[in-house]
């Protein structure tokens, strides 16, 4: 693994609610798109699964669908969230708004980003957040990330986790080392016991 950053311990990750967009299966990007009302719901159910867990530190995109998903969790804690551009959905440009069937699926979209210009953005901006002493290696604990399933795909390919499928909409997981060091991920329920990471 060849990443600067390297967490040292077991973060959280939370991709935002649904969309309309997410309904019809459209591709967002980086269009602003708010959630509907599930998503609305599934927003306030992670909250309840998240609130009583070690959260110190929460990352976040700035796009209107992840700071509607964190809302309920922000009203829970005091903590001040930290927006970051670079945490935002891939870019894909002239497809935005069609379904994956309506895209060649190829190379990059005009005026979007390839995968692994994304990819690669997502893992600079860790890189620059791990340069923050607050958050650096040894001090990583409680990290809630919000953001979208192509942020998670990102950080997952840069870890070695192998994913069989995305992870849905709302839908809190842990990721963490298991016994042999290598990195995997499981989705927390609503009987989860508080994990002290």
């Amino acid at each position: 693994m060849n990443m600067i950053w390297p967490p040292t311990k077991a973060f959280y990750f939370l991709r935002h609610g649904e969309t309309d967009w997410n309904r019809a299966g459209r591709l967002q990007g980086s269009s602003d798109i708010p959630l509907n009302g599930l998503g609305v719901q599934q927003a306030a159910r992670a909250a309840g699964i998240l609130a009583e867990l070690p959260i110190r530190r929460v990352l976040m995109s700035h796009l209107t669908r992840v700071r509607q998903t964190a809302d309920p969790l922000l009203n829970r804690w005091s903590l001040v969230p930290e927006i970051h551009e670079g945490l935002a959905e891939r870019r894909y440009g002239a497809w935005e708004g069609k379904t994956h069937a309506e895209t060649d699926g190829s190379g990059a979209p005009e005026g979007g980003e390839t995968r692994r210009q994304f990819n690669d953005r997502v893992i600079a901006t860790l890189r620059q957040i791990a340069m923050d002493p607050d958050v650096g290696p040894g001090n990583d604990s409680g990290l809630l990330i919000i953001a979208h399933g192509g942020v998670f795909r990102a950080i997952s390919e840069a870890l070695d986790i192998r994913l069989t499928a995305g992870i849905g909409n709302a839908q809190p997981v842990i990721v963490q080392p298991g016994a042999a060091g290598q990195w995997q991920f499981r989705h927390l329920s609503a009987d989860l016991e508080a994990i002290s990471a």
